[in-house]
């Protein structure tokens, strides 16, 4: 049984997971109770994507053996990517009452602390995690995403620097030769930046770009190619390119993410002069020439992300933040709105049968974040949930309304209906998980102490 079951661990640990499944099966056709064989099936199927019976198999497994505190990680790893925090912290604390120095365990539990907004606790957890394997590169990146909720920016983007030594991270440390910018002089040479992560990443500091020219040096950029057109015109870029483009020769690198540590940022440093990015000249007009006049406010909507299919914990980030249009239908009703469509990807399970909201979608025709850029220059505002599409509005200085998830993004803050990065940003925050009506709710009464008054549509105070 024992050679068995290491045989089927050698092929689980390779990725040949059909090989694996089929000896566990033959393992549990001999000994049905063998609670390591359940918990290791539990585990394969989880990493094939098939969740329900991922967790049937581990709970069949702590049946038989309660006092498992990995199969109690396993299965509150499981229950937290599904937005099931409370069981998934009663596991996570079973399995460090039966180990009580389990760093995993511990690490586990701050994250969902972290997505219930019990930062302090969350802090914890990571630092005692830490304590006990203290290289360890994930947990130092998501206390990173703690602290810099909590607004120490300074020694959150010190620990969310250690990302690169995340073995699994999806973005890997580019194989150049040239060294890594340390934040040294820069007098007379050229740094190559790279995007590193989403589109809205790239967005939100590229900002730090005229700030390298000011160092002196000669500044480009490598980016993907629905970026370039956007951002060539962008103060302090002397050079944009994207992947398999021709790479011109530099003498020093850093990725984007890396600026804000670099340059040791704090929320009283943050470069948050708007707006930075315009569309290329002579856009705008054109895409005015496609809206139909109106004499109503313009106000575009953006509703779901990019679910990243391929990254499990993304996708459960990305079904917390995106929303179905149809519960957006409540702004249907305020009168003098020509409501445009700002979402170039959409899905079917997030659309309507119909919509009260008689949206005006351009988004087909649309080509890049340049022809976005010049689609939001014509407009009043724009709402949307936490997407680039919003953060490109910021960017430009257009008035924008984010509806954040219960556990917003880090770099939105805790508890703040402003943001230090965007000045024209407003948030709108669930008060609880998946708490879209109240949000929207939230989002009706400003557009109409907006409409009877004249109140700006984004101001600067720091709590909600």
């Amino acid at each position: 049984m024992n050679a068995l079951l290491a045989q089927a661990l050698a092929h689980h640990k390779a990725g040949q997971w059909a090989e694996a499944e089929e000896i566990y099966r033959r393992v549990l056709a001999i000994e049905p109770g063998h609670a390591d064989c359940l918990h290791l099936l539990g585990v394969l199927s989880a990493q094939t994507g098939a969740e329900a019976i991922a967790e049937l198999w581990i709970r069949q497994a702590l049946v038989q053996r309660p006092d498992y505190p990995e199969a109690h990680l396993n299965l509150a790893n499981l229950l937290r990517q599904n937005s099931r925090l409370d069981e998934a912290a009663t596991h996570y604390q079973q399995a460090l009452a039966l180990r009580p120095r389990f760093a995993e365990a511990y690490a586990g539990l701050g994250l969902v602390l972290y997505q219930q907004n019990q930062l302090e606790e969350a802090a914890s957890c990571h630092r005692q995690a830490l304590a006990l394997r203290p290289d360890d590169a994930t947990t130092h990146k998501n206390y990173g995403w703690v602290l810099l909720k909590q607004g120490d920016l300074a020694a959150g983007f010190r620990e969310y620097e250690w990302r690169w030594k995340i073995k699994d991270f999806p973005v890997k440390p580019p194989p150049f030769h040239q060294p890594w910018w340390d934040g040294g002089d820069l007098t007379g040479r050229t740094l190559l930046l790279h995007a590193e992560q989403g589109f809205g990443d790239t967005l939100q500091f590229i900002r730090y770009a005229p700030m390298l020219r000011q160092r002196g040096a000669r500044v480009i950029l490598e980016c993907p190619h629905e970026l370039k057109r956007l951002l060539k015109g962008l103060d302090g870029l002397d050079f944009v390119f994207g992947p398999g483009d021709e790479r011109p020769g530099f003498d020093l690198h850093a990725p984007l993410l890396s600026l804000p540590y670099l340059f040791g940022t704090t929320l009283a440093t943050v470069p948050a002069h708007t707006p930075y990015l315009a569309p290329p000249p002579g856009l705008a007009a054109v895409w005015a020439e496609r809206l139909p006049p109106t004499q109503d406010l313009r106000v575009g909507l953006v509703w779901a992300g990019n679910p990243r299919r391929h990254q499990p914990d993304w996708t459960a980030v990305d079904r917390r933040r995106s929303l179905a249009l149809e519960r957006l239908a409540p702004l249907g009703q305020i009168s003098g709105i020509q409501w445009v469509s700002l979402q170039k990807d959409r899905r079917p399970e997030l659309e309507p049968v119909s919509s009260d909201l008689n949206l005006i979608d351009l988004m087909p025709e649309v080509t890049d974040f340049a022809d976005t850029a010049a689609l939001i220059a014509n407009l009043d505002l724009v709402i949307g949930v936490d997407t680039a599409v919003l953060h490109l509005a910021a960017a430009q200085g257009k008035p924008a309304w984010l509806l954040s998830r219960f556990d917003g993004c880090w770099r939105w803050l805790h508890d703040r209906n402003d943001s230090p990065w965007y000045p024209s940003l407003r948030l709108f925050r669930q008060s609880q998980p998946d708490d879209w009506e109240g949000v929207i709710l939230e989002v009706n009464k400003a557009f109409q102490r907006h409409l009877e008054t004249g109140q700006p549509w984004f101001h600067h105070g720091n709590k909600s």
